[in-house]
């Protein structure tokens, strides 16, 4: 697909982390923010532990882009002890910096960084590739957003070799302007049920769907076994469809399109609405859909590379 282009002077705009090859499993992220004035670096915040070393991480962050600063961001990653997220140094597995202003003039706002430590790139020795971090940018749609409850449960999920049951986890998607998917939710695990109830969850329509009703929308169930996740299965939706349609179950298929079980929503609420235009929410959000023919894509100057990254510690 093409993509129009649109110059962007300011806005508040989000971003999801992921990252490729990190030397440990257990991982996390901390995400810091340049101070123009003072030149202290300020926290906006962590993602969640990852359990693999390709972590795409759910944690959405906002920040507002001015198109007069030099915004810098800087990205930590750190191993994590015992599932928690603390900053230790010793811990330290790499960083990368971006200019905000280079990954919103980036072919569909995405942007990748090798990490470094110190003055040395970051490896993963098993792989032998660079350990990576990927950000991907999208302005953030300020006209609609709603705060929607969600319960879900499947039935008939297979078992996992031996007759052991499975211990399934529900993981949420959504499409970007690239055309592929990205994590924007993950559930808790029910551990050894084959017809699982996920606890109740909310989301806003700004992080499932960045506003656009008609974005679609992957739920993907994974069997989890000693911090690996084993592909079951998954079907796709959007939001509107979630909201409105009277049949809410979805048979999950499997790779080879076969139906390995069948993911029921069965309850879901809209717990609040804010909506700050005059357009209907179906018509702003659609604005911005990379379901459209002529996604958009920030386009303007592109900015010279970052200094290294011990230059701005």
């Amino acid at each position: 697909q093409k993509h129009k282009s649109k110059n962007m002077s300011a806005g508040r705009v989000e971003f999801f982390l992921s990252c490729s090859d990190l030397t440990a499993h257990h991982a996390f992220v901390g995400v810091f923010l340049k101070d123009v004035g003072t030149g202290k670096w300020n926290e906006l915040g962590r993602t969640e532990v990852s359990y693999n070393s390709n972590p795409k991480y759910a944690h959405q962050f906002m920040v507002d882009f001015i198109f007069e600063e030099e915004q810098q961001l800087r990205f930590d990653v750190y191993r994590s002890v015992n599932g928690g997220t603390a900053f230790i140094s010793k811990n330290v597995i790499g960083s990368a910096a971006f200019k905000l202003s280079e990954v919103v003039h980036a072919k569909h706002q995405m942007l990748t960084r090798t990490l470094t430590k110190g003055r040395k790139v970051v490896k993963n020795r098993a792989s032998k590739r660079y350990s990576r971090l990927n950000l991907r940018l999208e302005p953030l749609n300020t006209d609609y957003s709603d705060n929607t409850s969600y319960i879900f449960e499947a039935s008939g999920l297979p078992k996992q070799g031996f007759g052991k049951k499975c211990s399934p986890i529900l993981e949420v998607h959504r499409l970007g302007s690239d055309g592929k998917f990205f994590k924007v939710y993950e559930t808790t695990v029910e551990k050894k049920k084959l017809n699982p109830k996920w606890p109740e969850f909310t989301l806003t329509s700004s992080k499932l769907c960045n506003g656009d009703q008609n974005r679609t929308l992957q739920l993907k169930v994974y069997h989890v076994e000693k911090d690996q996740r084993k592909y079951i299965g998954k079907c796709q939706t959007n939001y509107n469809k979630l909201l409105n349609d009277p049949n809410k179950s979805y048979p999950l298929k499997d790779t080879k399109g076969k139906q390995v079980g069948t993911l029921k929503l069965s309850n879901v609420r809209v717990l609040s609405r804010q909506q700050n235009s005059t357009q209907s929410p179906s018509a702003s959000a659609s604005m911005a859909s990379p379901n459209t023919a002529q996604s958009q894509q920030l386009k303007g100057r592109q900015n010279s590379s970052l200094p290294q990254q011990q230059q701005y510690q």
